[in-house]
């Protein structure tokens, strides 16, 4: 299938150097197709959360594609090919998610995004597989995604990958004792709070003297709260999504608790503005800080400040891992011999093989599956900032 909506004969693709932003990921290119060749446009649907729970995810998302696909027709990255970014709402909803990943894969798109709930991505994975369109998956961090078959895709490192780094802080502070606290709607945050922070909490040498599970809003957080306490960690993480990490951070502390607390990237994109002092001293392990001494990095956040106005220290990880997302998306665009599905995915396996030098820092692939190296982040002054 074409996702060409308009052509122009005769054009052959010049083999330039993609901007220094791909950098290796694409290669010298490969001949271009008779319908790559010919084409004016090709459209990349992207689908994300607007609305509903994930929506301080898919926002961030949004914005990062959509200055990503800004920065690659400013720099000519497909050599006279115009790229389309059609957004669709998945309202943070698997059923809504499958239906508009259902319609993008009738449609004149060549291939997918999708950021950011692994419940969805679970959902819709499938979906891509069997009507063969490309699919690009941003944060997505669960079994059952990449696994779904070779034309899913998806660059951001799973959290499992990089968590080590917060064990390893708490190691640093003496901590011997922690509690965790996770959302069981959410397979991402259930294989971090039953599987990998058990075996990394084991293998420092700290007890989990605690392990309780909630379901969103609406859980009573202050029974939660109090059992948490009163088993006296000397540190908490917070396995939630989004807002519920806000009430069960405020009912913690409230309930007397005065010791180191952790989470996800699920603190970022401004969820703990509403505590306040009260979140100073809060980490977590994520993939992206602007303040990171990497190129691809700091090449992101000079293109991106540029052309969004916004302050560095305003962007956060979701918007990197969307841009990081386009950018493969373009290197596997720039690869394939045509833009019929199929040929676009032997050029992302491609892009895959290469890796990328990504708005996280260097994006090697395994399996389909991104792999980063990590940062830990802590949120002081209102501000999160790399970790002493």
């Amino acid at each position: 299938m074409t996702s060409t909506t308009s052509r122009r004969s005769g054009r052959v693709l010049a083999l330039g150097t993609v901007a220094a932003l791909v950098l290796g990921a694409c290669g010298s290119g490969s001949d271009s197709g008779e319908s790559k060749a010919d084409a004016d446009t090709v459209t990349v649907d992207l689908l994300t959360e607007l609305t509903g729970a994930a929506a301080f995810c898919g926002k961030s998302v949004r914005a990062g594609a959509e200055a990503a696909i800004k920065k690659a027709n400013q720099d000519d990255m497909l050599d006279g090919v115009t790229i389309k970014l059609k957004v669709r709402d998945t309202a943070t909803d698997p059923r809504k998610a499958s239906a508009a990943m259902s319609d993008a894969a009738s449609s004149d798109a060549a291939s997918t995004i999708f950021g950011c709930s692994s419940a969805e991505a679970v959902a819709i994975a499938p979906i891509a597989q069997d009507e063969e369109i490309p699919l690009v998956a941003v944060q997505s961090g669960t079994e059952g995604v990449v696994d779904a078959g070779d034309y899913v895709f998806r660059t951001t490192a799973p959290q499992s990958s990089y968590h080590k780094k917060q064990v390893d802080h708490w190691e640093s502070k003496g901590v011997k004792s922690v509690a965790i606290a996770y959302q069981t709607d959410n397979p991402t945050l259930v294989d971090l709070g039953e599987k990998v922070y058990p075996d990394l909490l084991k293998d420092a040498g700290i007890k989990l003297v605690k392990s309780s599970k909630f379901a969103g809003d609406g859980f009573d957080f202050t029974g939660l709260a109090n059992g948490i306490v009163s088993a006296k960690p000397e540190a908490v993480l917070v396995l939630g999504q989004g807002t519920p990490n806000v009430t069960i951070v405020t009912q913690i502390l409230q309930s007397g608790f005065e010791g180191l607390i952790g989470g996800t990237p699920g603190f970022s994109g401004g969820v703990l503005k509403p505590l306040g002092a009260k979140a100073d001293g809060l980490t977590w392990p994520t993939d992206f800080h602007p303040d990171a001494d990497n190129a691809g990095t700091k090449d992101f956040v000079a293109a991106y400040t540029k052309i969004t106005g916004t302050k560095a220290e305003e962007i956060d990880a979701f918007t990197a891992e969307a841009w990081d997302a386009v950018m493969f998306t373009v290197a596997g665009l720039k690869n394939a011999k045509s833009f019929d599905r199929s040929d676009v995915r032997e050029g992302f396996s491609k892009a895959a093989d290469e890796g990328i030098e990504g708005a996280v820092g260097p994006l090697t692939f395994e399996d389909r599956d991104a792999r980063a190296e990590g940062v830990l982040i802590e949120w002081q002054d209102a501000t999160a900032r790399l970790a002493p």
